[in-house]
């Protein structure tokens, strides 16, 4: 099968929609804002405005994260799946032990060492020989 390459960059690329956001934050920013905006102004009447502003932290923060979260390419609900999986979900691992065969190791050693040995002393033969020739021409 042929495969095409294609650069990071552009699997990766998300169009964008409103002030550099994707729609996935412009919608998760303008939901957090739709919600926490009426109910700081509704809700100061009613609540402290200390304890309110905690109230809307705690609202916007999880939909700003749902928005923004990228990890491994994964947008937060597919992170959180995959991190409930791991963590909580009984993981059933098999352990095979497979002895190595320290016979067939040795013997593939002995039989490079012997491999080298071999062409060592071919080369040194050769070497003999030829100051044996050089000898014989010399005298």
């Amino acid at each position: 099968m042929i495969e095409v390459r294609i650069p990071k960059e552009i699997r990766e690329y998300k169009e964008k929609l409103f002030f550099g956001l994707n729609l996935r934050q412009t919608i998760t920013t303008g939901l957090a804002i739709a919600i926490c905006v009426p109910l700081y102004i509704f809700g100061q009447k009613y609540i402290n405005v200390e304890v309110l502003s905690w109230i809307i932290v705690a609202i916007a923060a999880p939909l700003v994260l749902i928005g923004y979260f990228n990890f491994n390419q994964m947008p937060f609900e597919k992170f959180i799946l995959a991190w409930f999986r791991m963590n909580y979900n009984p993981q059933k691992r098999k352990f095979i032990y497979q002895p190595p065969h320290f016979t067939n190791i040795r013997n593939d050693i002995i039989k490079e060492d012997k491999e080298k040995l071999k062409l060592e002393y071919e080369a040194e033969r050769k070497k003999a020989k030829k100051s044996k020739r050089n000898k014989n021409i010399s005298a």
